[in-house]
């Protein structure tokens, strides 16, 4: 457990390199965290947070742990972190670690009631029809558009 076997691209001329590394305090304690991160924080903040880190990694790796962009990094991320506190059931075996049993917080933005489809759902259905219409309208366009585009060539 808490083993990662990886490929990667080295700062001195871009030379393969295969690593293996034993860290598994890191790996668990890592594993608990994200599983907190996805039940507190939005969908925006968890793709900028997911950006965030891999820029964080790479400057560490780089050597740049004291560049002046670390320390807006480094608050940002105290900042998103601000609300991920709880309890994760982990399963430790097999050289894995994975969330079984479940994750708790009292920051938790997961609503029971909006997500089910039983008789005590509270979200409201009948107006998923407007919404999808508005929310993939780009996406409708943009087909349209290619689709002229492709029989103008088509004709030439």
């Amino acid at each position: 457990m808490g083993a990662i076997d990886h490929l990667e691209d080295r700062v001195t001329g871009g030379i393969k390199s295969r690593e293996f590394y034993e860290c598994p305090a890191a790996v668990t304690v890592l594993t608990a965290h994200r599983a907190l991160e996805k039940l507190v924080l939005t969908r925006k903040e968890l793709e900028l947070k997911h950006y965030i880190d891999n820029i964080w990694s790479n400057m560490v790796y780089e050597g740049f742990w004291f560049d002046p962009l670390m320390a807006h990094i480094n608050a940002f991320e105290e900042s998103v972190n601000t609300p991920v506190s709880g309890k994760v059931t982990l399963k430790l075996g097999k050289g894995m670690c994975i969330v079984s049993g479940g994750v708790e917080s009292q920051n938790s933005l997961y609503n029971y009631g909006l997500t089910t489809y039983s008789s005590v759902q509270t979200f409201d259905q009948t107006q998923a029809p407007g919404f999808i219409s508005i929310y993939g309208l780009q996406s409708v366009l943009a087909s349209s558009v290619r689709s002229v585009m492709k029989e103008a060539e088509i004709t030439q």
